[in-house]
């Protein structure tokens, strides 16, 4: 019973995983901004950075699942963040990461 559990939820992540992920971390991010421009709680202002950092992640790790799944970025903004020095090892297809050219004097 537990194996098909695990395989349901494999299947689940496979199929929604991507769109939930970015869907759920632009939300956070979104709701983060709004609670602290509303000047809300002060709880609000403290868990602020770990609720950005949070949403940034599922939308990374949503685009991430996407690009894994299709073999192609969902837009450019992902593939230059993924293009970047350290994320670029992370990538799951092809990225513009090039590396830095030495100066000539």
């Amino acid at each position: 019973m537990s194996i098909l559990m695990i395989c349901l939820v494999a299947l689940l992540i496979w199929k929604f995983g991507s769109f939930a992920a970015r869907f759920l971390g632009g939300l956070l991010i979104v709701l983060t901004i709004a609670g602290l421009s509303s000047d809300g709680p002060h709880f609000v202002a403290m868990n602020a950075p770990l609720a950005m950092a949070t949403g940034f992640g599922l939308w990374m790790l949503g685009h991430w699942l996407f690009a894994f799944k299709y073999k192609v970025w969902r837009n450019s903004l992902a593939l230059r963040l993924f293009s970047l020095p350290g994320l670029h090892l992370f990538a799951p297809i092809p990225t513009n990461h090039s590396a830095a050219q030495p100066e000539w004097e």
